[in-house]
């Protein structure tokens, strides 16, 4: 297989529902492990490499930020599935807060804390749901589709994995 391959663009990605809330704790400790996979990844990276963009695109302190700006995205998203509303609040598309956020000006290791204390009070929220929470439904606004917690929390992985991707091929450009 060739891991050269291009990465599909995320909004041309699909999420199957998943109808088994089992696999709800497999997906919680993926979401539990962004910023120590994340931290592995940039170990005796200079924060000069860390700040510097290529082709327009997003540096790798960008790409965290970018993380951290959305943390407030999934509270909500959470909380819109607990209050049972019937549509999942929407995103800014054009990630406004990460263009403006000047993330680069920043140390990498705040960067990180922020990151894991932001997903840690997610994670949190989370155990604080009970069985009814789970089976709850609300419409995601881009996709059309309806998302239960168990679909937020993999598309919220599935999100994290491709920013470590991109972050991945910043650092090391023939992955």
């Amino acid at each position: 297989m060739d891991l050269a391959t291009k990465q599909t663009p995320w909004f041309e990605r699909t999420f199957p529902p998943i109808d088994d809330n089992g696999r709800l704790p497999a997906i919680v400790d993926r979401l539990g492990s962004l910023v120590l996979r994340l931290r592995s990844k940039l170990k005796e990276q200079s924060e000069d490499l860390l700040s510097s963009g290529q082709d327009g695109k997003w540096s790798v302190k960008e790409e965290i930020g970018h993380l951290l700006t959305l943390e407030p995205l999934w509270f909500g998203r959470l909380e819109d599935l607990a209050s049972g509303r019937a549509y999942l609040r929407e995103a800014d598309l054009t990630n406004r807060a990460t263009f403006e956020g000047n993330f680069n000006d920043q140390k990498v290791i705040l960067l990180c804390s922020d990151l894991d204390h932001a997903r840690s009070e997610f994670i949190k929220s989370l155990f604080e749901l009970n069985e009814s929470d789970l089976t709850r439904t609300s419409l995601h606004p881009r996709l059309k589709q309806p998302m239960r917690v168990v679909d937020l929390c993999n598309f919220i992985a599935e999100h994290d994995d491709h920013h470590l991707v991109r972050i991945q091929r910043i650092l090391i450009p023939t992955v």
